[in-house]
């Protein structure tokens, strides 16, 4: 990367796609908060509380909201908190701004794989203009999947343009930590690496794994740590209630850890509940999806690429995202996934064909279509209300949609129609934990204890180490002992 950063002069043609993803996603700028996620991570977060600011800087390395353990993300969230007083225009800017950054550096990338620049730069186009790029760019709280993705292409560059010492790596391992450090979607990064660096150097796998030791350790070392740490379970949500470092350290381990907890998958689950809330395979899914890319650009750039190479390398890269993201947001399951997958899959599309003659002419309509239907997308998103009447348009049981009018209706006052919202979702996904807890904490504002306890017994049920939820339990149970008094008394 630095060799890049340091030449004499950057390629004109290598500005466009930076310039088109800003061209169209610019709009997010005028963009609010909606109401998946961002209450949480932003006007309820407590690293944005009143804490002096170095306190909570230092803060996100040990508490994790939301069970989130993201320091590097959380960081930058701090920071914009603290400059622009919690704008949601800011955080907006700051994804789009990364997100053009991010098609630069494809450009830099598949360019250093040995694709011609002109075909480099429609494939970074269609990557970049992609309707799978549409919920990373315009959602707040996806800021995480755009940080991490321009450390991990940033850790792609160095090493496609490493050929001295394939060795000598700590720049790309840095990259690689803080995209780790950003959302965990890379932890299966060294498996992918491996691939890499046996197609470079011919060497033994038990070579190259003592070679790249420190990228596993980072990987995979900590997860298993923080896996056993986490199940002593997690209490995260007050910087205040955290006394010493040692405890601050401990509990940050186990956020992280709650990460890669669920590994039962109830069959029950529909797929946007299994990819909104599964974590853990939320992470493995991108790390096969990852690891999968890289070997079909392996194989194609070694001319190995057989009919199931091309099948992933045409769905991933071009025919199914469409065809996935054409009915509503949130609808597409791999939307969050394929940030880094995505890139590897256009990149190998690329390479293989770059030696026909009008190959860029050929991928051009592409990068229209992925632009028009990404224009088309991106005003369901500019805040909550549209993106709820987004869902509901298409599917008027959207788990997520329904959901997220409870909230906005709790908000109003309409604590009755909230509740009919919320139990709706329990009744046609009762594995979702928040959809017990929102109707919970919605039936206890409305004094009604004992319907609220049942309810909340149903989540603690389905996430018995959240103990958040239990410390919600014991603050209903202790509200209905003081309204039970209160009656006696009368």
């Amino acid at each position: 990367m630095l060799s890049v950063l340091a030449s004499r002069r950057i390629p004109a043609e290598s500005l466009i796609p930076p310039l088109l993803a800003l061209a169209l996603f610019h709009v997010v700028a005028t963009f609010g908060w909606v109401y998946f996620d961002d209450p949480a991570y932003y006007a309820g977060n407590p690293l944005l509380g009143e804490a002096p600011l170095l306190t909570r800087l230092a803060a996100a390395w040990t508490v994790a909201p939301e069970s989130n353990w993201m320091p590097c993300t959380w960081t930058i969230v701090i920071l914009l908190n603290q400059l622009f007083d919690g704008s949601a225009q800011a955080v907006h800017v700051v994804s789009a701004m990364l997100h053009s950054l991010n098609a630069w550096l494809v450009y830099c990338t598949i360019h250093k794989l040995g694709a011609k620049s002109l075909v480099a730069v429609v494939c970074a186009c269609i990557w970049a203009l992609h309707p799978l790029r549409v919920e990373s760019v315009a959602w707040a709280s996806s800021l995480k999947d755009v940080l991490s993705g321009t450390f991990a292409i940033g850790t792609l560059l160095v090493l496609a343009n490493d050929r001295r010492d394939w060795k000598n790596d700590w720049l790309a391992f840095f990259f690689f930590l803080a995209s780790l450090l950003s959302k965990q979607v890379m932890i299966a990064f060294p498996a992918a690496l491996l691939l890499w660096d046996y197609q470079k150097t011919g060497h033994s796998f038990r070579a190259l794994v003592l070679a790249r030791l420190k990228w596993w350790a980072a990987a995979l070392g900590a997860t298993l740590i923080v896996w056993n740490v986490n199940r002593h379970g997690i209490s995260l949500h007050e910087i205040d209630g955290v006394d010493t470092l040692g405890e601050r350290i401990f509990r940050g381990f186990a956020a992280f850890g709650h990460q890669f907890q669920q590994f039962i998958i109830p069959k029950d689950l529909l797929p946007e509940y299994l990819i909104e809330a599964a974590t853990l395979p939320k992470a493995v899914l991108g790390g096969l999806g990852l690891s999968a890319a890289l070997v079909a650009l392996v194989a194609l750039r070694n001319k190995r690429g057989g009919t199931a190479c091309w099948c992933f390398v045409a769905a991933v890269g071009l025919f199914f995202p469409f065809a996935g993201w054409v009915h509503s947001p949130m609808e597409f399951t791999a939307d969050r996934l394929s940030y880094l997958p995505h890139c590897l899959a256009i990149a190998a599309i690329g390479l293989k064909i770059q030696n026909f003659r009008f190959t860029h002419w050929a991928l051009a309509p592409f990068a229209i279509a992925a632009a028009m239907i990404s224009s088309r997308e991106l005003p369901s998103w500019k805040n909550g209300e549209t993106l709820n009447q987004a869902m509901l348009a298409v599917r008027p049981g959207h788990p997520t949609a329904l959901e997220n009018r409870g909230v906005a209706r709790a908000g109003r006052g309409d604590l009755r129609g909230a509740i009919d919202d919320f139990l709706a979702v329990t009744q046609t996904h009762p594995q979702r934990m928040s959809a017990w807890t929102n109707a919970a904490r919605a039936l206890a504002a409305k004094g009604e204890f004992t319907q609220s306890a049942l309810l909340l017994d149903n989540a603690i049920r389905l996430h018995p180490v959240r103990t958040e939820l239990k410390d919600l339990r014991q603050a209903i149970g202790r509200a209905a002992a003081a309204q039970s008094l209160i009656k006696t008394s009368d």
